[in-house]
């Protein structure tokens, strides 16, 4: 990799890793910045030299000059243009502004699924939206929830029976949802339900962004409080005494399964200010 691609990489992990962000940014506080960046991108593999950084950055504003139409060399010298260590904090600062931009499209975006296709989600999309829900806050920071992750067909279809039969109805309460996670929560702590609904809240929104239909199927508490359910917990080496918070169903919207969003109420919101 030469210098622009060394540091677009290290760019994409300081995004993504806030202790390593916070090291490059305490860089810009040292009397030698530059030569204090290089030394942590060699810290982490990278062999980065300032007269590298330099360097690359008067190629990079060159060749920018030579693309620009109406360019040239009289073209004028933009401020930092050429320095590659500002420009590494500056697109890196952008990154995370459209990062939140995508993240509050997902918000509102995000719709309940009634209706998937039978195909199985890929194991990757699970994950991530599994590590998602790990990463919901809790009452102290305690984690009371925990996910079960239900794929097993035969499974899949008792639950639904035992979850159909609290609703009264005959029809499957999962919409054809393939994979069926479990939100259970320990009764031991007094925030368990806001705990388990704050999990169900980050796998909905997780599944939305990573192309996954999924729906909040309600009776959890029925279920696991019944003698079937408490059985299905025993048998998943589940101990404790907890509590059913809610089915998060996942699986690909089928045709002309994502429903429009209901015009917001208007006084969703107060202000006391």
């Amino acid at each position: 990799m030469n210098t622009v691609e060394m540091l677009d990489e290290l760019q994409n992990k300081a995004l993504h890793d806030e202790k390593l962000k916070n090291r490059f940014l305490e860089t810009k506080k040292e009397e030698d910045a530059l030569g204090a960046f290089c030394r942590v991108c060699r810290e982490l593999g990278y062999d980065i030299y300032p007269m590298d950084v330099i360097q690359a950055g008067d190629e990079f504003y060159a060749a920018m000059k030579r693309s620009t139409n109406g360019g040239g060399e009289n073209s004028p010298k933009l401020e930092g243009e050429d320095d590659l260590y500002e420009m590494f904090f500056a697109s890196m600062e952008q990154m995370e502004e459209m990062d939140m931009e995508s993240t509050l499209k997902d918000l509102k975006e995000r719709r309940s699924i009634r209706a998937y296709k039978p195909e199985q989600i890929k194991e990757e999309e699970l994950q991530k939206i599994l590590e998602a829900g790990t990463y919901a806050p809790t009452g102290m920071g305690m984690q009371s929830p925990k996910i079960v992750v239900v794929q097993d067909k035969e499974t899949r279809d008792y639950l639904s029976e035992l979850n159909a039969k609290y609703l009264g109805s005959d029809s499957d309460p999962f919409y054809g949802a393939p994979t069926v996670l479990v939100v259970l929560a320990s009764r031991a702590r007094p925030t368990c339900v806001e705990d388990g609904s704050l999990v169900m809240g980050n796998l909905m929104n997780a599944a939305y962004a990573a192309g996954v239909g999924s729906c909040w199927i309600h009776r959890a508490r029925e279920v696991f409080d019944s003698e079937e359910g408490k059985a299905l917990l025993k048998k998943w080496g589940i101990e404790g005494d907890y509590i059913g918070v809610g089915h998060c169903i996942l699986g690909y919207p089928a045709d002309g399964a994502v429903p429009q969003a209901k015009p917001r109420k208007d006084d969703y919101i107060v202000y006391v200010r």
